[in-house]
């Protein structure tokens, strides 16, 4: 890789956009969108392709699942707080495909 990449400003989206096109073409991995078509058990469809994934097919970045987090006030005290993140059916996703298209990833919700 040529040069050195200075992460720039922006939202993650712009960020991942600029990483990609400072890295270059490579196959190992793609991205694709595509639309949950079930939920809670996750399906999903990509955009371009004849048949749906299930969760067997993918993993989903924690960002986009229920999880628990601990905070700590400034007092010290620490409080467990649950995110309901979880994909809804119809919500669209960037998905990272990768291992000749066997294996996928649910990046990011949009």
């Amino acid at each position: 890789m040529p040069g050195t990449f200075e992460m720039p400003e922006g939202s993650g989206y712009a960020q991942l956009r600029a990483a990609i096109k400072h890295v270059g073409y490579n196959k190992d991995v793609d991205f694709e969108f595509g639309t949950v078509t079930a939920a809670p058990d996750i399906r999903v469809k990509l955009d371009n392709v004849p048949f749906e994934l299930d969760d067997g097919d993918f993993d989903i970045a924690e960002c986009l699942r229920d999880h628990t987090v601990t905070l700590r006030y400034p007092n010290g005290e620490r409080v467990e707080v649950t995110v309901e993140a979880g994909l809804k059916l119809g919500d669209r996703v960037v998905v990272a495909s990768y291992n000749n298209d066997q294996r996928y990833l649910i990046l990011a919700r949009v």
